[in-house]
């Protein structure tokens, strides 16, 4: 791809990034999908430009997103883990095959998990004893589990659909 058609494919998908996140914090229904989208983009900046481009693209709409957007709480979310799994996904499948991908991609969300439910407490100031869970502690981590298994099943589907039928479009 050409230098001038990345800046581009990234200028715009900064934007998008940005006002995904930004309706995600002012609506009240979709917030799971817009954040999903807004991984997608950091991986197709990825394919599109390497690693240490979807990083620089990171960054910035991390900072653009902490800006611009009003409820910090999508962004802190697109921080601490939406915007990082592309990397973390990348660089897993890259490298490592069969069952072990899957051990690490769940290690990665468990930590990124536990670091959200930690910083949750600190930025709201109270003790997680304190908090009140509709649901068992263990119900809600196999829900989470599950979850992110989808997730990460619906994530390269995306990316394959990209890499095999829509990147064809934007390159040529």
């Amino acid at each position: 791809m050409y230098g001038t058609r990345k800046i581009a494919l990234g200028g715009i998908l900064s934007a998008l990034v940005v006002i995904l996140l930004y309706l995600a914090a002012v609506l009240h229904t979709s917030r799971l999908f817009l954040l999903s989208l807004c991984s997608f983009a950091v991986s197709v900046v990825i394919i599109e430009g390497g690693l240490a481009t979807g990083l620089m693209f990171y960054g910035a709409t991390s900072i653009l997103a902490f800006l611009l957007v009003p409820d910090k709480t999508m962004p802190i979310l697109y921080i601490s883990f939406f915007g990082i799994y592309g990397f973390a996904k990348a660089l897993i499948e890259k490298h490592i095959t069969g069952i072990f991908q899957y051990i690490l991609k769940f290690i990665f969300f468990n930590i990124c998990f536990f670091v959200i439910y930690l910083s949750a407490g600190l930025i709201i100031s109270i003790s997680m004893s304190e908090i009140k869970l509709p649901l068992p502690l263990w119900i809600i981590i196999t829900a989470l589990q599950t979850a992110f298994l989808f997730y990460d099943r619906v994530f390269t589907i995306v990316i394959s659909y990209y890499c095999n039928r829509f990147r064809k479009i934007i390159i040529s």
